[in-house]
């Protein structure tokens, strides 16, 4: 059962994202932020947390991306700033906001987290790496990269970059080298036929 934070929290975000962001923003939306949201669940789960440690990592995926509706570099810093006010007038204590604003900047890349609940938020902001629908997330990320940062490839260019993210990437927590690497090597396999032509 959700606690009233977490109902105001996802409320809250979910309004900004729906009214606020970009509509260029093909990847970086409201359903990646459900999928990040549902990642960081079953990733949690996975670990074992606490229901008070998953409810403090999964209002920090709500909040994770928010900074987009204002900024597309550095959002994660806005997006921080976003979390620690609406958190702190609800209330929430200064331990938990920092917990949380810690989720947050850990996405940002390089990921170099440090604690249990910054490696799953930071696994979840990169499941769909591991996912069958893979070739969808890519593709829209490369649309707003277009479109956002000018940046533009051929296929062949996009293939070859995408598999060398997803080569050097790697996941944190002993779920995501367990049973989201797996996955993520079969889209890596995928991309390495694709760059073989």
């Amino acid at each position: 059962m959700k606690s009233e934070l977490l109902k105001q929290v996802e409320e809250f975000a979910t309004s900004l994202l729906e009214h606020r962001l970009s509509e260029i923003l093909y990847f970086h939306n409201l359903a990646h932020t459900y999928e990040v949201v549902a990642a960081t669940i079953d990733i949690g789960k996975n670990c074992g947390l606490s229901e008070e440690e998953l409810e403090t990592v999964t209002i920090a995926a709500w909040f994770h991306d928010v900074g987009y509706c204002d900024i597309y570099k550095g959002h994660e810093q806005h997006s921080a700033s976003i979390a620690a006010k609406f958190l702190g007038k609800s209330g929430t204590d200064q331990f938990r906001i920092e917990q949380i604003i810690s989720c947050i900047l850990a996405t940002r890349m390089p990921q170099h987290p440090i604690t249990l609940l910054e490696m799953i938020i930071c696994d979840a902001d990169f499941y769909h790496f591991s996912r069958t629908d893979y070739p969808q997330h890519e593709q829209a990320l490369k649309k707003e990269w277009d479109l956002n940062l000018h940046l533009q490839y051929t296929e062949a260019q996009w293939n070859s970059l995408n598999a060398k993210m997803l080569k050097e990437h790697h996941y944190w927590t002993h779920y995501g080298k367990t049973v989201l690497q797996l996955k993520k090597e079969e889209n890596i396999a995928r991309l390495d036929i694709l760059n073989s032509y």
